[in-house]
């Protein structure tokens, strides 16, 4: 129960100005490396202590428990999907708002569509290449990324 009241103490975001700190809530230094273990075991701690089930359907901490399950869901699949992850760690420092936010590159646009008509029409051995080539693509940019982020 002492985690419950700790939790309890966490300010429900309501408010879609605000952006809850997943890694904060998970007790999770904010990184993009992940201790995915640890994550795991916070996740789970926190949905024992914080399942609806574990108050009276009536009461204030039934509904509290409901939001905070919610969020406490919303923040582990964010935190285990590394691009969102990414973004969500942009969004905490206030480098991101996915609300207004564009991708606004002429050249990074033109690539990402250049490769999406190749993944169309390419087979075969041609599709295994394009595998690679935008697997170390994406590799390369999350490596580019952290460095950036780890910068700031």
């Amino acid at each position: 129960m002492w985690l419950w009241r700790e939790l309890y103490c966490i300010e429900i975001n309501t408010s879609m100005s605000d952006v809850v700190n997943y890694f904060q809530l998970f007790a999770l230094d904010v990184n993009y490396t992940l201790d995915t273990e640890l994550l795991e075991t916070n996740y789970r701690k926190l949905q024992k202590a914080l399942h609806p089930d574990r108050f009276s359907f009536t009461s204030n901490e039934h509904h509290a428990a409901t939001i905070q399950s919610a969020q406490v869901n919303t923040g582990y699949k964010t935190l285990k999907h590394e691009i969102k992850r990414a973004q969500h760690m942009l969004e905490i420092t206030g480098c991101l708002d996915l609300q207004t936010d564009k991708i606004t590159d002429k050249v990074f646009l033109q690539q990402q569509f250049s490769w999406n008509m190749e993944c169309e029409t390419a087979q075969g051995q041609e599709l295994k290449q394009l595998n690679v080539t935008l697997t170390q693509y994406y590799n390369t940019l999350i490596k580019d990324f952290i460095c950036a982020y780890n910068e700031k």
